[in-house]
């Protein structure tokens, strides 16, 4: 904390992601589905929730040239995560961040005891997850009705591999905080507090602490934890159970404790086979991302967010590149024949501490080829992924 006030950091981060049955949005937010539960939480190296309500200035005939009135529109989120490409530790169980790589996928098959693969559908229904980031009981945000569009899997020469999802979400941001009011700030206290006691689903805060929740927080009131803020009203806070609480009871936004597992790869540990020779291309790095080109259903009369999104074409693109050594430069003019070549990337050396990315059918396009002053030609190579007649098929992802 800091010299006189706990501060939300950072590397505090409390990150969870949890499957929604129905799309979460403004309409429907009472529901339970937005509890985290502990088994949800993944470990990130960091993430960012970007909420936007449009604000539209009134522009109708006016004596004055200065605005002054705003008409609420329309309101969105995105957001993007990148963490550690983290195994679960264990053949056949599926990684912390397994919502989000079905998510973008479409397709989770969990072997017991073998692996866990994920691969391509051509179905509309990728799913939805609520996310959800605490920082030291003091801050936390969430968003519900989220989708990923892309994924980006890095590799570079050395360094632990890595992987981005981003995406948009409903719309519906709940930030939850627990600032005392001034008055109490300066009595000692630390959180916002009951203002009474009593038995009931209802209880107020001290004049001022309202701001602090709105409909859809998870907050605790004492030792009564994991509960939804059903209404704000002024400083009268309704939550989903009746509890009893107590004058200057702390309320403040609460997470469970989290259950993670996995651990980075090394980026020392694993290979790429190109077109299936008998010795891994000596590559400085690869890439690979998976864009679902989503549509937002966000242009509904009446309807404050995003209601829905539909998959559109999918695009599965990715590079890599190799020094021009005198047995690799063949890959400069195999290129103008628009053929296609297999990619298998493995990453970890260890069961149940691998990743496995399979690419039945890369090709490869046209590029300069960089020649610096001094050092070695390097020869980049960017690709696309095809799919064969009956689609689906052009990348697969394993934990095994």
């Amino acid at each position: 904390m800091g010299v006189s006030q706990i501060h939300a950091l950072g590397r505090n981060r409390k990150f969870f992601v949890n499957e929604e049955t129905t799309y979460i949005d403004s309409e429907n937010i009472g529901t339970e589905g937005i509890k985290p539960a502990g088994t949800d939480a993944a470990t990130v190296l960091n993430a960012s929730f970007t909420p936007a309500q449009e604000r539209k200035v009134r522009d109708d005939a006016r004596s004055s040239r200065s605005a002054l009135e705003q008409i609420t529109g329309k309101k969105s989120a995105s957001w993007t995560v990148e963490s550690y490409i983290l195994p679960s530790g264990s053949q056949g169980t599926a990684p912390d961040l397994g919502p989000l790589f079905k998510g973008v996928m479409g397709t989770e098959t969990v072997s017991g005891g073998s692996r866990v693969t994920y691969s391509l559908n051509a179905n509309q229904d990728l799913g939805s997850f609520t996310l959800t980031q605490f920082f030291n009981e003091t801050f936390m945000e969430t968003l519900t009705g989220c989708y990923v569009n892309s994924m980006t899997i890095s590799i570079a020469g050395g360094e632990e591999p890595k992987v981005t999802f981003d995406g948009e979400s409903s719309g519906l941001y709940i930030p939850t905080s627990s600032s005392p009011n001034t008055t109490q700030a300066n009595a000692g206290e630390t959180f916002a507090t009951v203002d009474g006691g009593g038995t009931a689903a209802t209880f107020n805060v001290h004049t001022g602490e309202g701001k602090n929740f709105k409909p859809g927080s998870v907050i605790s009131v004492a030792t009564d934890t994991n509960l939804i803020v059903r209404s704000v009203s002024g400083d009268a806070i309704t939550v989903d159970s009746s509890i009893t609480f107590a004058d200057d009871d702390d309320v403040k936004p609460f997470v469970p404790t989290e259950t993670v597992a996995g651990s980075p790869i090394a980026g020392i540990l694993g290979s790429l086979v190109l077109d299936g020779a008998s010795d891994p291309l000596p590559i400085t790095s690869f890439e690979v991302t998976v864009a679902n080109n989503n549509k937002a259903i966000s242009d509904e009369a009446f309807v404050a967010g995003t209601s829905d999104y539909v998959p559109g074409f999918r695009d599965v693109t990715g590079s890599l590149s190799i020094r021009c050594r005198r047995d690799l430069a063949i890959e400069i003019g195999r290129r103008l024949d628009f053929g296609t070549q297999s990619i298998v990337v493995t990453c970890g050396d260890t069961a149940g501490k691998k990743l496995i990315i399979e690419i039945d059918d890369a090709e490869f396009e046209v590029a300069a080829v960089e020649t610096p002053q001094s050092d070695e030609v390097v020869i980049p190579m960017s690709f696309r992924a095809l799919a064969t007649s009956a689609g689906e098929d052009e990348i697969v992802i394993k934990f095994e």
